[in-house]
This record gives C-alpha cells, structure tokens and sequence, in this order.
C-alpha cells in the first residue's frame, strides 16, 4: 500500500510510523518552511525526527506551485493522511475532493483538532495542550486528584496527537481490510482524547442516566 503523509507536528507523523512500521510505502510530504508554527514545530519535533521519518520517504513539495508533482504521486496512492487546520488542505490543493478526482480509489483520512463541523471550535489552533484545556483534561483528570485538592494540573504530553493517531491506526486497518476504496475518514483528536479517558475525566451524574 502506498501512503502519502502531509504531516503536521504530531498526530500525522506517528499514524505515518504506524503504517510504515508494518510494510506500508510511506511518504512524508514537509510542510512549507514559511508556514505558520513551523517553526514552533521543528523545534519540538527534532528530538523524535530520525524515529518519525524511518523507513519514510520524505520529500519537499511547494504546493500548489508544484501540483504537477503531486498529481502524479496521487495517481499511484492508496490511502492520503493529513492533519492541518481548517481549509488547508483545501488551499494547498489535497482535500479529499481534489484526491479523488485524480484518484477515485484513495483512502483519505483526516486527523483535525476538533471535528469541522463544529461551529464553536473547529478553526482553534489545536495545539495538544489547547486541546487538553478545552476538553477539561487539566482540571478533571482524574479522582485521586479530586481527593488531593488539585483543582488544575499542567501536562505536557502530547495525548490528543497520540491517541488520534492510534485511533486513526484502527480506522485505516478496518478500511483496508474492508477493501473500502475511495472514502473519507475524520478522526478529531479532541474526540479520540475523550474516547481514551472516558473513564478518568468525564463525571456522568447517575440520576440522569436512568
């Protein structure tokens, strides 16, 4: 199966190292040097660089200057990963109707902050702790922390981008092994963050439930 990854900061990259770990021809599409947080993102990314990119093949592409280029990559693409804000995809020339016009079979699944339909946050820079902080994660992590007195803590893991790319890991598996051709899939990490900590963040009253 080939890949193309347009990979930003996390969650994209590891679903990436996922598919490439087991067979997959993955490559990694970098992000324009001028685009915004790449800075912020390279400096974070450096450390884990050499893991996110093994077995990769990574190129440079100045899109949508060179889509030429990327037509011809599509053409031979099975499953296309991206997880930019709201409407860059679109702008850059790879959301999922400009893929599967050039390719009726592709396999596209999207990893968004929040899902973009929603009103309220989908244009949020969804930064991992953004949405920890949005979700309630700080504050509501867990009981011990209630009975400690702990009314917020700060953390810097990146849960949303890893739990959004192993969600996505199990949606590309069961579309694979489906053979579903040429669909869309939308993981939302702040959706797979609450899916994974249900049990440890979310209060859900007992009178209400019956």
């Amino acid at each position: 199966m080939n890949v193309l990854e347009f990979g930003s900061y996390l969650a994209a990259p590891l679903l990436g190292k996922y598919l490439s770990d087991i067979g997959y021809n993955v490559t990694r599409v970098l992000r324009p040097s001028d685009s915004d947080g790449k800075k912020e993102e390279d400096e974070f990314l450096r450390p884990f660089e050499y893991d996110l990119n093994l077995r990769k093949k990574v190129i440079d592409l100045d899109l949508p200057k060179e889509d030429s280029k990327l037509i011809n990559i599509l053409k031979s693409t099975d499953i296309v990963i991206e997880n930019f804000g709201n409407g860059v995809s679109q702008k850059r020339g790879f959301d999922f109707e400009s893929c599967i016009k050039i390719n009726p079979n592709i396999i596209y699944i999207s990893l968004p902050g929040y899902c973009r339909e929603d009103s309220e946050y989908s244009n949020t820079k969804a930064w991992d702790a953004i949405i920890m902080a949005s979700s309630g994660v700080f504050c509501d992590m867990g009981l011990n922390r209630k009975l400690l007195g702990i009314k917020a803590s700060y953390s810097s893991l990146p849960l949303p981008s890893v739990y959004g790319s192993i969600f996505g890991f199990f949606v590309l598996l069961c579309a694979v092994r489906a053979n579903r051709k040429g669909e869309y899939f939308e993981v939302p990490l702040a959706s797979s963050l609450m899916e994974a900590l249900v049990h440890n963040s979310i209060d859900f009253p007992l009178d209400e439930c019956y």
